[in-house]
Protein backbone atom coordinates (compact mmCIF):
# COMPACT_ATOMS: atom_id res chain seq x y z
CA UNK A 1 0.00 0.00 0.00
CA UNK A 2 1.46 3.39 -0.88
CA UNK A 3 2.21 5.95 1.85
CA UNK A 4 -0.44 8.45 0.73
CA UNK A 5 -3.19 5.86 0.84
CA UNK A 6 -2.02 4.68 4.26
CA UNK A 7 -2.14 8.25 5.59
CA UNK A 8 -5.64 8.81 4.18
CA UNK A 9 -6.93 5.52 5.61
CA UNK A 10 -5.46 6.38 9.01
CA UNK A 11 -6.76 9.95 9.06
CA UNK A 12 -10.35 9.11 8.12
CA UNK A 13 -10.69 7.26 11.43
CA UNK A 14 -9.75 10.27 13.61
CA UNK A 15 -13.33 11.61 13.57
CA UNK A 16 -15.08 8.32 14.47
CA UNK A 17 -12.51 7.65 17.21
CA UNK A 18 -13.14 11.04 18.82
CA UNK A 19 -16.89 10.50 18.45
CA UNK A 20 -16.53 7.25 20.41
CA UNK A 21 -14.69 9.18 23.15
CA UNK A 22 -17.58 11.69 23.19
CA UNK A 23 -20.03 8.79 23.47
CA UNK A 24 -18.22 7.31 26.45
CA UNK A 25 -18.15 10.68 28.22
CA UNK A 26 -21.80 11.34 27.38
CA UNK A 27 -22.80 7.99 28.85
CA UNK A 28 -20.84 8.72 32.01
CA UNK A 29 -21.72 12.37 32.62
CA UNK A 30 -24.44 13.26 30.08
CA UNK A 31 -22.18 15.98 28.68
CA UNK A 32 -19.95 16.23 25.65
CA UNK A 33 -16.92 18.41 26.37
CA UNK A 34 -16.59 21.24 23.84
CA UNK A 35 -13.01 20.27 23.04
CA UNK A 36 -14.19 17.11 21.26
CA UNK A 37 -16.44 18.65 18.56
CA UNK A 38 -14.02 21.59 18.28
CA UNK A 39 -11.11 19.21 17.67
CA UNK A 40 -13.11 17.18 15.15
CA UNK A 41 -14.17 20.32 13.26
CA UNK A 42 -10.72 21.91 13.16
CA UNK A 43 -9.13 18.61 12.22
CA UNK A 44 -11.69 18.04 9.45
CA UNK A 45 -11.19 21.51 7.98
CA UNK A 46 -7.39 21.23 8.09
CA UNK A 47 -7.30 17.64 6.83
CA UNK A 48 -9.68 18.40 3.96
CA UNK A 49 -7.63 21.46 2.97
CA UNK A 50 -4.38 19.48 3.18
CA UNK A 51 -5.74 16.70 0.99
CA UNK A 52 -5.76 14.14 3.79
CA UNK A 53 -9.46 13.45 3.33
CA UNK A 54 -11.16 12.50 0.10
CA UNK A 55 -13.12 15.79 0.26
CA UNK A 56 -11.87 19.34 -0.13
CA UNK A 57 -12.56 22.36 2.06
CA UNK A 58 -15.74 23.22 0.15
CA UNK A 59 -16.99 19.67 0.68
CA UNK A 60 -16.24 19.94 4.40
CA UNK A 61 -18.15 23.20 4.64
CA UNK A 62 -21.09 21.69 2.75
CA UNK A 63 -21.10 18.79 5.24
CA UNK A 64 -21.09 21.26 8.12
CA UNK A 65 -24.06 23.15 6.63
CA UNK A 66 -26.01 19.94 5.99
CA UNK A 67 -25.41 18.91 9.59
CA UNK A 68 -26.52 22.29 10.92
CA UNK A 69 -29.65 22.44 8.75
CA UNK A 70 -30.80 19.07 10.05
CA UNK A 71 -29.71 19.22 13.70
CA UNK A 72 -30.43 22.83 14.69
CA UNK A 73 -34.21 22.39 14.35
CA UNK A 74 -33.90 19.30 16.58
CA UNK A 75 -32.13 21.46 19.15
CA UNK A 76 -34.87 24.10 18.84
CA UNK A 77 -37.53 21.55 19.81
CA UNK A 78 -35.25 20.05 22.50
CA UNK A 79 -34.86 16.71 20.76
CA UNK A 80 -31.08 17.26 20.63
CA UNK A 81 -28.83 18.84 23.22
CA UNK A 82 -26.27 21.47 22.29
CA UNK A 83 -23.41 19.00 22.57
CA UNK A 84 -25.21 16.59 20.24
CA UNK A 85 -25.60 19.35 17.64
CA UNK A 86 -21.95 20.37 17.87
CA UNK A 87 -20.75 16.76 17.67
CA UNK A 88 -23.00 15.87 14.74
CA UNK A 89 -22.09 19.03 12.79
CA UNK A 90 -18.36 18.52 13.35
CA UNK A 91 -18.60 14.89 12.22
CA UNK A 92 -20.62 15.93 9.15
CA UNK A 93 -17.86 18.37 8.20
CA UNK A 94 -15.42 15.47 7.99
CA UNK A 95 -17.62 13.58 5.53
CA UNK A 96 -18.91 16.20 3.10
CA UNK A 97 -22.50 16.72 1.99
CA UNK A 98 -23.49 13.19 0.99
CA UNK A 99 -21.50 11.70 3.86
CA UNK A 100 -23.40 14.00 6.23
CA UNK A 101 -26.67 12.56 4.95
CA UNK A 102 -25.31 9.05 5.52
CA UNK A 103 -24.14 10.00 9.02
CA UNK A 104 -27.43 11.56 10.06
CA UNK A 105 -29.47 8.68 8.61
CA UNK A 106 -27.30 6.08 10.33
CA UNK A 107 -27.43 8.12 13.56
CA UNK A 108 -31.23 8.09 13.45
CA UNK A 109 -31.27 4.32 12.93
CA UNK A 110 -28.76 3.64 15.70
CA UNK A 111 -30.59 6.12 17.95
CA UNK A 112 -33.86 4.31 17.34
CA UNK A 113 -32.31 1.01 18.36
CA UNK A 114 -30.78 2.58 21.48
CA UNK A 115 -34.13 4.18 22.34
CA UNK A 116 -35.82 0.78 22.19
CA UNK A 117 -33.16 -0.67 24.47
CA UNK A 118 -33.56 2.26 26.89
CA UNK A 119 -37.34 1.85 26.87
CA UNK A 120 -37.03 -1.86 27.62
CA UNK A 121 -34.92 -0.92 30.64
CA UNK A 122 -37.51 1.70 31.68
CA UNK A 123 -35.06 4.58 31.16
CA UNK A 124 -36.65 7.93 30.42
CA UNK A 125 -33.61 9.69 28.97
CA UNK A 126 -31.02 8.74 26.40
CA UNK A 127 -27.45 9.90 25.87
CA UNK A 128 -27.39 10.50 22.12
CA UNK A 129 -23.63 10.72 21.48
CA UNK A 130 -23.44 6.91 21.24
CA UNK A 131 -25.92 7.06 18.34
CA UNK A 132 -23.86 9.81 16.69
CA UNK A 133 -20.68 7.77 17.16
CA UNK A 134 -22.38 4.73 15.64
CA UNK A 135 -23.57 6.87 12.76
CA UNK A 136 -20.06 8.24 12.32
CA UNK A 137 -18.57 4.76 12.06
CA UNK A 138 -21.23 3.56 9.62
CA UNK A 139 -21.02 6.70 7.49
CA UNK A 140 -17.23 6.53 7.38
CA UNK A 141 -17.42 2.95 6.15
CA UNK A 142 -20.04 3.80 3.53
CA UNK A 143 -18.41 7.05 2.38
CA UNK A 144 -14.75 6.16 2.17
CA UNK A 145 -14.49 2.41 1.92
CA UNK A 146 -17.03 1.62 -0.81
Amino acid sequence: MNDTLSIILATIWVMPALAVVAAALDLRSRTIPNWIPATILVWGLIASTAGLLPIDLVGALIGLVVGAVITLPLFAVRAFGGGDVKLACACCACLGGLGAVYLLTATALVGGILALVAKSKKQHTLAYAPAIAGGAIIATLITWLT
